[in-house]
């Protein structure tokens, strides 16, 4: 479940143990910071700002990399990051479901 504390400016995310901080770019489990690559995060963004829409490889790398050239292959390196930064704290192994 997904919790927007500010809906206004959407600056706070709150899922599982997890609170994404959406303007100032920080992601928290409890109250300790979650070190993550910038890419990582803007995949995480994307995803959390588009919650319970199935949103295609294409778009996601449209959105990360705008005006960029990169591989299917580099997105799946940032969604295996995330996984691994999330994977422990969230009980559903379908938060960051692979599409096809």
């Amino acid at each position: 479940m997904y919790y927007l504390a500010n809906s206004r400016t959407n600056d706070v995310v709150m899922f599982g143990p997890f609170k994404l901080f959406v303007t100032k770019r920080l992601l928290k489990k409890g109250d300790e910071a979650i070190s993550i690559g910038g890419r990582a995060l803007d995949v995480l963004i994307t995803l959390v700002e588009r919650a319970g829409e199935v949103i295609s490889h294409k778009e996601l790398i449209a959105r990360v990399w705008p005006d960029i050239t990169v591989e299917e292959a580099n997105l799946r390196v940032h969604i295996a990051a995330l996984r691994k930064v999330l994977g422990d704290g969230l009980e559903d192994a379908d938060q960051i479901a692979q599409g096809r």
